[in-house]
């Protein structure tokens, strides 16, 4: 909790609620690249970036880390990613689980749109 919250207990959510914001809030805005992004043009792209989408949240992460083996550390940042998010849904005051859900929606979205040029250049 947060210093300067008047509400000492959040309102709880169930876990099924929680687990279907957690993986609507990463997942829903890849959706976005084949409205306005470069994949409204590109066929082979299309394939290539639905293959990749269970790991494009952690696609950056996972490009920025050492090694050789990307894919792996994309796919554990996209599962940690998803984890935190979950843990910060039943902890978090409402308010804050609003600035938390915004926060995720664009870095999820400017995370697929770079994915997508990625694909296309």
């Amino acid at each position: 909790m947060l210093p300067g919250d008047p509400d000492p207990q959040p309102a709880r959510l169930s876990w099924r609620t929680r687990l279907t914001l957690t993986v609507s809030t990463v997942y829903v805005p890849l959706g976005t690249p084949f409205l306005v992004g470069p994949l409204t043009e590109c066929d082979h792209c299309v394939g290539t970036y639905l293959v990749f989408s269970p790991i494009i949240p952690g696609f950056i992460v996972g490009r920025l880390m050492p090694g050789d083996d990307h894919l792996v550390a994309a796919g554990l940042a996209s599962l940690a990613a998803l984890a935190i998010i979950y843990a910060l849904m039943s902890r978090l005051a409402p308010r804050w689980r609003w600035g938390l859900w915004v926060i995720t929606v664009l870095l999820s979205l400017l995370n697929a749109l770079a994915v997508s040029h990625a694909l296309r250049a």
